[in-house]
């Protein structure tokens, strides 16, 4: 089972990859362990790019109070969950973000492209992410699917990016993004 979820989120990334490419062009502008990137390495990237994306779009389920959270912790950390505490107002305390990042990496798939990790499959809808799980992101080119994506890319080992190549997902975007529009230029127009 684990390879055949392993092989669909490789077919999903290929998927992603061409979508991604398009929807740049357009604008013009599983395994549970986690990574072998040390928790924490990734703090700043996690607080600016991962935390606020997925507090808007993820904490109204997998955020829960302190008490609720003390239940569960221990199946959290072992990655058998994904669950993080939150305050009375539904915001992750910041003395929590530690913690809430290293359950995030405990959900990406070490021997894969990120978009091959539940983490950034599952809150894709069901079509595209072959995962029941609801659909929380537009699509591939959601922004806040793309800073999960950023930051993901950031935690991951070396080549382990969508492209494995210099600049990963984002700069490759942008270069075919670029292309098109030398291509679509007056001076590049037959005449």
């Amino acid at each position: 089972m684990a390879a055949l979820n392993r092989g669909l989120g490789r077919l999903l990334c290929a998927a992603a990859a061409a979508a991604l490419a398009s929807a740049a062009v357009a604008s013009s502008g599983c395994g549970r362990r986690a990574p072998e990137a040390a928790p924490g390495a990734e703090a700043a990237g996690f607080r600016e790019r991962a935390a606020p994306a997925l507090q808007r779009r993820c904490a109204g389920c997998h955020g829960v109070g302190a008490e609720e959270y003390a239940a569960v912790a221990e199946r959290a950390r072992a990655g058998e969950l994904l669950r993080w505490e939150v305050d009375p107002s539904g915001r992750a305390p910041e003395e929590t973000l530690g913690e809430w990042e290293r359950a995030c990496l405990q959900w990406l798939d070490p021997e894969g492209p990120p978009l091959a990790s539940p983490l950034l499959r599952a809150g894709l809808p069901e079509a595209l992410s072959g995962l029941h799980h609801p659909g929380v992101f537009a699509g591939f080119a959601d922004a806040d699917f793309l800073a999960l994506a950023a930051w993901a890319e950031a935690a991951m080992p070396p080549a382990r990016g969508l492209f494995a190549a210099p600049g990963g997902m984002a700069a490759s975007a942008q270069a075919a993004s670029a292309r098109k529009s030398a291509s679509a230029s007056p001076a590049n127009t037959p005449g």
